[in-house]
Order: C-alpha cells, then sequence, then structure tokens
C-alpha cells in the first residue's frame, strides 16, 4: 500500500480467513519501506498533468512495481519468509490521478505500479487496480475501507467513527448494531498532505513533516485565516463524496504557503493553521455530516504519530471519546494495507468489496483486476470452487 503522501510503501504480511460477516483477520508481520528522494520527486512528477506525458507514466507504471516487488521480497527476508509462504499480494497502487467528479469530465482514477510486472517479479499472484471498478460502476472509487471497517470494527453497543489520516483524510461512520446498509463514508479532505508540503517548504526540503507535531505545537493558529480556508464548499458536501491531489496537492499548498506569507504569518504559524485545517475538517464532517450521534472516534494513519494533530482533533470532538485505533504502532500504520489484503481476499472468492451507500456505485461490485503467478493453479484449485 502506498498512499497520497508519497512517503513509501506499507508491507503488511496478512492472514484471512473464513467468510463475511465473521472473517478473521490478523497482521502477522509489518514492514515500512521508505521512498527515496528521487522516487518521490518522480511520483511527484507524474502527479502533476501539467508537466508529465504518456512515456513518463508509462515507465513509471514499471518502475513502481519493481519498487513494490523489491519491497515485498525484503519484507520476506526479514522475517524468514519466501514466496512459496505468500498466496496472494494486493497492491492498492500508487494513485497519480483521482478525478471523479470534475464536471464535463469522464471520471477517471489512475493507480500505477502494474500487477502484472508485481505478479512476475514475485512469482505470487496479485490483485490490484481496485478503485477502477467502482467508477465503472458509477461510484467514486473512494472511500473502499468502508467495507473492511464494517467487517472488522462494528459494535452492537457504541456508534463508531474510524478515521484514516494519511495524505487524505476519510472516515466511516458505523451506528450502533450497524448493517451494511447503514455504514456511511467519506473523504474528509486534506490530512498530512499539506502538512508535509507546508514542512518541506519550511525546512528547504530538510524535513519531509512535522514530527510529533512539534512545529505546530510551537505556532499559533491564525483563526482568520483558517475560518477562509474552511470556507472551501468541499468540506460542506454530503458523503459520498472523495477527494484527492489534485485538490489538496501540491500547487494549492504552494499557493497557500505564499498567501500565508502575505499576510504575514510566521512560518510555524502556518503550519499550526494548515494543521488545524486537517483537525476542524475532519471534526467537522464528524458533527456535521453524519446522521446520528457517535459515542467513539478510532484513529489510524500516519497523522495518528501527530501529537498536535491528535490533541486538537480531541479538543474540537468534546464530549466523545478520541484515541487510536490501536497502542501498537504497526497496526496503526498497517491499518489500510491490510484493508486492502481483506479486498483482495474477497475478490478471488468472488464476492463485491465496495458499499455503494459509500463510494455512490449503482451497485456492489467485485474489485480489482488478477495477475497471476507461478503460485495461480494452486491457489485457484483452492479458492475457484468455493467462489461465490
Amino acid at each position: 500500500m502506498s498512499g497520497t503522501s508519497l512517503d513509501g510503501v506499507d508491507c503488511a504480511l496478512t492472514s484471512v480467513t473464513g467468510s463475511p460477516p465473521d472473517l478473521a483477520v490478523e497482521l502477522k508481520a509489518y514492514q515500512y519501506r521508505p521512498y527515496t528522494d528521487e522516487q518521490r520527486r518522480r511520483l511527484a512528477f507524474v502527479c502533476s498533468s501539467e508537466q508529465a506525458g504518456v512515456a513518463d507514466v508509462c515507465e513509471l507504471n514499471v518502475l513502481v512495481a519493481n519498487w513494490f516487488a523489491n519491497a515485498v521480497q525484503a519484507s520476506l527476508s526479514e522475517i524468514g519468509a519466501v514466496a512459496s509462504d505468500i498466496d496472494l499480494i494486493a497492491s492498492h497502487g500508487q494513485t497519480i490521478h483521482h478525478a471523479v467528479t470534475v464536471t464535463g469530465k469522464e471520471p477517471a482514477t489512475l493507480q500505477i505500479g502494474d500487477p502484472s510486472v508485481l505478479a512476475q517479479r514475485t512469482g505470487i499472484t496479485t490483485v490490484g487496480n481496485f478503485r477502477p471498478a467502482d467508477v465503472a460502476a458509477g461510484g467514486q472509487g473512494a472511500p473502499l475501507v468502508s467495507y473492511v471497517d464494517w467487517l472488522l470494527h462494528r459494535s452492537p453497543v457504541e456508534a463508531r467513527v474510524l478515521v484514516n489520516i494519511g495524505g487524505i483524510a476519510n472516515l466511516t461512520y458505523m451506528p450502533r448494531n450497524a448493517g451494511l446498509d447503514d455504514v456511511l463514508a467519506c473523504d474528509t479532505g486534506p490530512g498530512n498532505m499539506m502538512i508535509d508540503h507546508f514542512v518541506e517548504l519550511m525546512t528547504g526540503g530538510e524535513a519531509k513533516w512535522d514530527q510529533d507535531g512539534h512545529i505546530a505545537r510551537q505556532g499559533a493558529v491564525d483563526e482568520n485565516w483558517l475560518r477562509e480556508l474552511l470556507a472551501d464548499p468541499f468540506f460542506r458536501l454530503p458523503p459520498p463524496k472523495s477527494t484527492g491531489r489534485e485538490q489538496y496537492g501540491q500547487a494549492l499548498a504552494d499557493g497557500l504557503w505564499s498567501q500565508a506569507g502575505a499576510r504575514g504569518l510566521a512560518e510555524a504559524d502556518r503550519v499550526a493553521t494548515i494543521t488545524a485545517l486537517t483537525s476542524r475538517s475532519i471534526a467537522g464532517a464528524v458533527r456535521d455530516l453524519l446522521p446520528g450521534t457517535v459515542d467513539r472516534v478510532w484513529l489510524s494513519g500516519g497523522g495518528v504519530h501527530n501529537d498536535t494533530l491528535v490533541a486538537w482533533l480531541q479538543a474540537d470532538l468534546t464530549g466523545i471519546q478520541v484515541a487510536p485505533l490501536a497502542k501498537d504502532r504497526s497496526e496503526l500504520n498497517a491499518k489500510e494495507a491490510v484493508a486492502f489484503a481483506v479486498l483482495a481476499h474477497e475478490t478471488v472468492h468472488g464476492r463485491p468489496g465496495n458499499l455503494p451507500r459509500c463510494t455512490g456505485a449503482d451497485r456492489a461490485t467485485v474489485l480489482g483486476q488478477l495477475a497471476p503467478g507461478r503460485n495461480f493453479h494452486k491457489l485457484w484449485q483452492a479458492v475457484g470452487p468455493a467462489a461465490t
């Protein structure tokens, strides 16, 4: 799994057994493989439609798959496993374009890192390209983790919201004793993406993120500027909705950084205010966009390690229990990688992985594209006859 932050690859060795609604899911091992500066530069380049050409995208589609294959092989080596121990790779790919609500344009999403290259390099059958199936069914292709959130975290006694703070933040809402038709999900807006870019601008690229929220904690939030930022119409749109780098990426961050400078804001104050934008937009979605009360908010993703962001979110959601989803750092970082492992498991068993109420799709559909590896016949003999 590699998200919109363009920071690296999450490799989660996951055991998935059983069938819905009683899947048993266990994280066996987790490794994080950061991108090099050059890899991040190349990814950021192809994410800019004004600069990148077809040849750039085509080459990087293969390169990203090779990077993923290297990450898989290194992770297996570290835990003393080999490819034949693994049944299936679930590869989200690297999103470089997600534009599903542009007026006059065909809805489209593109994740690079070709699954066939990954399957051939590792020998392991791979499921990838999960999002286009939902888009083709009339959905926004996101968020897709809501089905897995329901499988693993629904409660008969609590109304829960799961918030994942990656480059973009998203939430899943489940009322008490939720059925699939009760689940609601959406992207809430920027997560870490603009915070990270502000920190890079502040430090001349020396730092890639705000470690523990230290910079934001030293700054002061400019409430007047924050009110202007929160006037963004996206924050008021009801679910289902999704967004990405096209709306909250480098171009916007560069413009806002300059805008803050023109207002006379100190650099730490700029980081504090953009951090507050993430907190307030998430809190606003929890308070204003959901149909019922919320007892507990569970946090995951890279943003959960920003102590200042978490503290501000807890303050913005007074009266609701807000805490990390798990105490173990690996479990927090691996959440979305584990979710796509579950979705791949559902795919090879012929079961839908999207929730139309969450993505806006016309129907539930099986997600992803399957690229056979050397273990394909063995895998299909095991799951093919049982696929339902």
